[in-house]
């Protein structure tokens, strides 16, 4: 399958393309020239690619309220909960920042299954989302985009009422602020004997880049290789709402 790339090229199918096949498990490789420039020269094309690939965290999470005019919530929203509707955000299936005492449905995953999950019968503050967990399943977050969009479709298949909320996933900072972790609300952060300021735990990011090559005129064709299937039963809505999607200027 060939996308155009050139200058004033759309590459919204490009996008869509690749949030597809990354809710299906598969990871996509960029290997040509975006909108005709670089990523040194205008990152913007790239850096949607990029978010375009993310099935975790939404856009402008995790939020940090601490920072915000809302700072004395800062001690209450250190929960993660998982979006079903899309009318709000249009990103469905991402994950956003909660109040750890509100009381959403809970996701739970069975025991050695990745792909099998539930939803509990009633809703529960956080900190009681593994008791209201049955039988072989424990309250748990998806590890893989398959996970999540399995994880996605038991929400809609359920007959549960969210009332505009989505269910609780196993990721929350409550031990050290910023430090998002798996484990219930007890456990630890992994960095808690080294962190000696709020900042240090960007100091745990790496990021690694790489140069694009400027490709010659005549290979301007995306020439992306996907192995697998291309269609999911469980896409995401169109891409949409990002910066310089469609112009290489970024208007």
């Amino acid at each position: 399958m060939q996308f155009n790339t050139y200058q004033t090229a759309d590459i919204l199918p490009l996008l869509n393309l690749t949030l597809t096949t990354t809710d299906c498990g598969i990871s996509p490789i960029l290997n040509v020239t975006l909108l005709g420039s670089t990523a040194h020269d205008n990152y913007i094309p790239y850096q949607n690619f990029s978010y375009s690939t993310i099935w975790s965290w939404a856009p402008g999470e995790p939020r940090n309220y601490t920072s915000s005019a809302d700072a004395s919530s800062s001690s209450l929203f250190r929960c993660a909960s998982t979006t079903i509707s899309s009318s709000a955000t249009d990103y469905a299936a991402r994950w956003i920042v909660s109040d750890c005492s509100s009381k959403f449905f809970a996701a739970c995953r069975a025991q050695s299954q990745p792909y099998n999950w539930t939803i509990t019968t009633y809703p529960i503050s956080y900190s009681y989302a593994d008791q209201a967990c049955s039988g072989d399943y424990d309250f748990a977050v998806p590890r893989t985009a398959l996970e999540n969009s399995y994880l996605t479709m038991v929400m809609r298949d359920k007959s549960r009422d969210y009332d505009g909320h989505g269910v609780w996933v196993d990721f929350n900072s409550l031990n050290v602020e910023g430090c998002w972790t798996t484990g219930g609300p007890n456990a630890t952060c992994p960095y808690s004997n080294t962190i000696q300021q709020a900042d240090d735990l960007q100091k745990k990011i790496v990021l690694v880049c790489c140069p694009f090559p400027r490709l010659e005129k005549s290979e301007e064709r995306l020439r992306l290789m996907i192995i697998g299937s291309y269609y999911c039963s469980n896409h995401r809505p169109n891409y949409h709402g990002l910066d310089g999607v469609r112009e290489g200027s970024g208007e």
